[in-house]
Order: structure tokens, then C-alpha cells, then sequence
């Protein structure tokens, strides 16, 4: 493989045994142990990406267990033992609500469609 743009503690191991290098981060700043590994806007691509996760349900699922899966997720999210695991594992958890979600998730559609168009990758330019 020549490159791969994935969460830093998905590669951690290869990183360790010398076998994966860091070439630049997506976001607006490097993360601790990699302030020598420049971000994108650093070399000159205004950029800054989120790497994140969601949780979705099929269409049409009734707003009340949306609402009850909702309030599950969050006060999971929350609890001391996921936020000690997500530290173990160099994840920044936050929790987002449904609307808040929806909102975000177009937003990155947007920068990601953009950043595409930048260098030639949107697939309205094939």
C-alpha cells in the first residue's frame, strides 16, 4: 500500500514496529508525540478534516426509539469506564445528538467534497 488516510490509533502498531510513517494530519493540529508531522494546512492545503464515528438506524425508525437510543448513546458516552477505554486507545470522544449529528454530517460532506474538487477527485470532474 502507498498511502492511507486512517485514525492514528488504527496504525499505531505498524507505526511502532517501523512499518507505516505519518506523512501529515488532516487536522488543525498535530496531535501530541507527532508535532514534527506538518497538518495539510501547514503545507499549504486549507484543509482540516475530522476523523469521526456514528451510530444509524434503518430509515424510518420511530422518533421515540431514536430518542430512547439517543439518550442511551449519550450517558454511555458519558460513563467513567468508555472514557477511560477511548483514552486507552487515543480517541477523543464527544457525543453528538441527532439533530446536532445530521447538521455535522453535512457540514464534513461539504469540506470533504471540496477538498476533493481541489485536487481533481470529485467525481463531478471525471
Amino acid at each position: 500500500m502507498d498511502a492511507v488516510v486512517t485514525p492514528l490509533p488504527e496504525i499505531e502498531a505498524q507505526l511502532q514496529a517501523g512499518q507505516a510513517r505519518v506523512l501529515c494530519f488532516p487536522s488543525d493540529e498535530s496531535p501530541e508525540g507527532y508535532k514534527d508531522v506538518p497538518t495539510l494546512k501547514e503545507l499549504g492545503y486549507n484543509v482540516s478534516l475530522q476523523i469521526f464515528r456514528g451510530i444509524s438506524t434503518t430509515k424510518g425508525t420511530p422518533k421515540e426509539v431514536v430518542n430512547k437510543l439517543e439518550e442511551a448513546f449519550r450517558k454511555a458516552t458519558a460513563s467513567a469506564r468508555y472514557q477511560q477505554l477511548a483514552k486507552e486507545f487515543g480517541y477523543q470522544p464527544s457525543f453528538m445528538g441527532y439533530k446536532d449529528f445530521q447538521k455535522f454530517l453535512a457540514e464534513q460532506n461539504e469540506l470533504v467534497a471540496s477538498a476533493m474538487k481541489s485536487v481533481g477527485m470529485h467525481k463531478s470532474q471525471k
